[in-house]
């Protein structure tokens, strides 16, 4: 019991609500309160995380018994917003024709790779990959539990070079002249933050790249206003050049 309500505090610092599921409390949203059939479970755990982006809102400990799994760690809590992020997309976009996929891999263009080279080269693997065919748009979010800048050489703050390294290989490693979206995909570094904002971008070898925060202390109708405009410039018909 102690360990679920440390966790509830936890949650409640990163703007997470309570909700009582006896209390009958609903999503209001027609998309995210469909109900589900046999032939809709797999969709199950997008709305699910879909909800939580929307509500920001987890199942109180107290009124789960049994189901407490103690303290969640930095990986547990960044695979929830990674989910919480990819199920929102998910829902917003399907009235606007967007396609969203989690977890899809990127394959290196690799050749001369030498014999045991297949063994040991690491798999790439989009959290959001999020193609907006009535614009001819792609982008590929990667969230990031972390702060979105850290301190840098000459006391000035700078975003993580691994976290733009890598979303710069995923851009680049998935074009394909038989894929026109894929030459102008954009890349967007995703990370929760309590009152630091940050929406910033940049073109490179024609894809833009940046990164933005959302703020997850203030109320769940902002909170989705922040995710649908961090998209927005990459997803639009005319990006900016």
């Amino acid at each position: 019991m102690r360990r679920c309500q440390a966790q509830s505090q936890r949650l409640a610092q990163l703007g997470v609500g309570v909700v009582d599921p006896r209390s009958g409390q609903r999503d209001q949203s027609a998309s995210v309160a469909a109900r589900l059939t046999r032939n809709d479970q797999q969709d199950r755990s997008v709305l699910l995380a879909a909800r939580l982006a929307l509500q920001l809102s987890l199942p109180f400990g107290r009124t789960n018994p049994g189901h407490g799994r103690g303290t969640l760690d930095e990986r547990q809590f960044r695979h929830l917003f990674e989910r919480a992020v990819g199920g929102f997309y998910a829902v917003h976009g399907r009235s606007r024709g967007w396609s969203v996929q989690r977890g899809r891999k990127v394959g290196w263009k690799a050749s001369g790779a030498t014999l045991g080279m297949a063994a040991v080269l690491p798999h790439m693997v989009t959290d959001v990959w999020i193609d907006a065919p009535a614009s001819g748009r792609r982008l590929i979010v990667d969230t990031r539990f972390a702060a979105a800048v850290r301190p840098g050489r000459f006391a000035r703050e700078t975003l993580d070079s691994g976290h733009l390294y890598q979303l710069y290989t995923y851009v680049r490693e998935q074009e394909s002249s038989a894929d026109p979206a894929s030459l102008a995909a954009g890349g967007l570094l995703l990370y929760p933050s309590a009152g630091s904002p940050l929406a910033e971008s940049f073109v490179s070898s024609g894809h833009r790249l940046g990164a933005a925060t959302v703020d997850l202390s203030v109320a769940s109708v902002c909170v989705r206003e922040q995710l649908i405009a961090a998209v927005a410039p990459y997803l639009s018909a005319a990006p900016e050049a």
